[in-house]
Parts: structure tokens; sequence; C-alpha cells
């Protein structure tokens, strides 16, 4: 979080993209987890993930929080992948997303810009 304490102090983004970033963080993971409530009758993400993406987005901003948010999800894919077909963890067990979100956000945090930039420039030509 030093690195990011750094960013803000620099800020190199306009303020209102890290106040943003916080309530994308935050935001996007309480409405997973609200959709989670209504239709499985059960919460389906931890109260310190939210903070976790909140604390990032503060760091980050807005783009690059929701990419954190979009790695993050693809290496939880993965891994819980792995996990059922080597038969280490069942359909209904629960799998810690913090570790998956932390490394999403390190990723997103050292190369999310130049992945941005590789994706618009792949996606609009």
């Amino acid at each position: 979080m030093f690195l990011g304490g750094c960013r803000l102090l620099t800020h190199p983004l306009p303020l209102e993209a890290y106040a943003l970033g916080a309530a994308a963080g935050f935001g996007v993971l309480y409405a997973l987890n609200g959709l989670s409530l209504l239709v499985y009758r059960q919460e389906g993400i931890g109260g310190g993930d939210m903070k976790l993406m909140a604390a990032v987005g503060l760091a980050v901003g807005w783009k690059t929080v929701l990419l954190a948010l979009l790695i993050g999800s693809l290496l939880g894919g993965a891994v819980a992948i792995l996990l059922l077909a080597t038969g280490k963890a069942h359909r209904r067990q629960y799998l810690p997303f913090g570790p998956m979100l932390a490394a999403g956000s390190l990723i997103a945090y050292l190369w999310g810009d130049a992945l941005i930039a590789w994706y618009l420039g792949w996606s609009i030509s």
C-alpha cells in the first residue's frame, strides 16, 4: 500500500479518479454479493474483499481497479477449475478470493496502463 500512498502524493490522475476508484472497487463486489444473495440466498463475496478493492481503487483509480477485478476474477476462475479438476476442492466449497484479487491488483498496478493500451489498440483495429 506504500506504493499507492506515494502515487496519491504525486497524484498523476485527478483526485476524483481515486474516489471513483474506491467506489468502483467496493461497489462492483457489493453488487455481485447482492446478486448472490438474491439468486443463491447466501453471500458469495466477503466484506474483506470489498474493503480490499476499495483500498486498491483509492490507490490506483477507477480504470486500473476495474482491470484488477478482471484479472483477479480470471485468476480465481483458473485456480478454481484447477482445484476442481484435481479433486482438491468440491463444487460447493468456499475458495478465498482475496489472494486472487491481490495478485490481480499487483499485476494491474505494475502493467495496467500497458495492458489497457494494448487492449484498446487491439480492439479498435
